[in-house]
């Protein structure tokens, strides 16, 4: 009874040391990304918080402990998609060379800013990243107004 009860308070402890930890993972296009880094936005500017080779299947993946909930980006320095993390939840998502996409498991948050983000990518790119699509205002501010 008494080895029951430690197993049950050690297994109290690590449920309760584990819940504010999240965990990113996902698979990154190859041919575009070598590297994912994660960085944190502090007063409105993005700062490096971590960083991860990307496996020769694709894969990638972050566990971190959020200090406090907020936007994240995850990328490089040329280009980075956002997240919204608080603690304690699970993002799923692939990366292709100019768009990200969330797969499986993920938080209300974050699917609400993907369906944003489906949405405004093509203006995103013109807009932002404009370096890597040709476009004119001939066919940004249609799509702009639309």
């Amino acid at each position: 009874m008494k080895n029951a009860f430690i197993l049950f308070i050690a297994c109290l402890c690590c449920f309760s040391c584990t819940q504010g930890y999240t965990t990113i993972q996902g698979k990154a296009d190859t041919s575009a990304w070598e590297k994912v880094t994660l960085y944190q936005t502090v007063d409105g500017k993005i700062q490096e918080c971590a960083a991860t080779q990307v496996g020769k299947d694709g894969s990638f993946g972050f566990v971190l402990q959020p200090e406090q909930p907020g936007f994240y980006a995850i990328g490089d320095e040329r280009m980075n998609f956002i997240l919204y993390l608080k603690g304690g939840e699970e993002v799923n998502i692939d990366l292709a060379k100019m768009k990200a996409t969330l797969n499986g498991k993920n938080t209300k948050e974050n699917k609400a800013l993907y369906i944003w983000e489906d949405y405004a990518n093509n203006i995103r790119l013109k807009s932002v990243y404009f370096d890597y699509v040709q476009s004119t205002y001939e066919d940004f501010f249609p799509e702009f107004e639309t």
